[in-house]
């Protein structure tokens, strides 16, 4: 994963070849391209709050109630930015040893218009198109790992970056 400034560093040769192997492994249904950010390193004293709001007794109580899964204790992080030809292809958050259960995104992005892309969409086991949602403003989403998903590519006329702050709620 490259920050911002590394990849600008690159020559646009570099850039062009990075780009070509995303979209090559893309085309085969691996791989994403978007900015993050960890919460828990962040410097940034309101990113470090929605972490421990995300946390707090209350929030985690209530997203225990909501999903059924009781051995929640605890959730990550992160957040994203999507731009224009950023995408993330289908898979499920479940993976081995890391007690993931709940996804969340947190959706700060305001004015979103569907044909900019970056939905949250939803799919059958089969590759099945399901649901799809579309980015909002102070919107919180949440749904089982187990469900296959992704980020549809951005369009390269979006009128502004899909912002959010993902991650999981997890077991110990």
């Amino acid at each position: 994963m490259l920050a911002p400034e590394a990849l600008a560093q690159l020559s646009p040769a570099a850039r062009e070849a990075l780009q070509r192997e995303l979209h090559e492994a893309a085309s085969q249904g691996v791989g994403f391209l978007y900015e993050g950010h960890q919460l828990a390193a962040s410097q940034d004293p309101a990113l470090r709050a929605v972490l421990a709001a995300v946390n707090a007794p209350e929030t985690l109580a209530q997203v225990r109630a909501l999903t059924g899964f009781q051995d929640i204790t605890h959730a990550d992080g992160q957040a994203t930015r999507y731009r224009g030809g950023h995408f993330l292809t289908r898979h499920r958050d479940a993976i081995p040893g890391q007690a993931r259960r709940v996804a969340y995104v947190l959706s700060l992005t305001e004015r979103w218009h569907p044909d900019w892309g970056g939905l949250l969409q939803f799919f059958e086991d089969n590759g099945t198109p399901r649901d799809a949602w579309v980015p909002g403003w102070n919107v919180l989403s949440l749904f089982d790992v187990r469900h296959v998903h992704s980020v549809t590519y951005v369009a390269p006329f979006a009128g502004a970056p899909r912002l959010s702050i993902t991650g999981w709620f997890r077991a110990s």
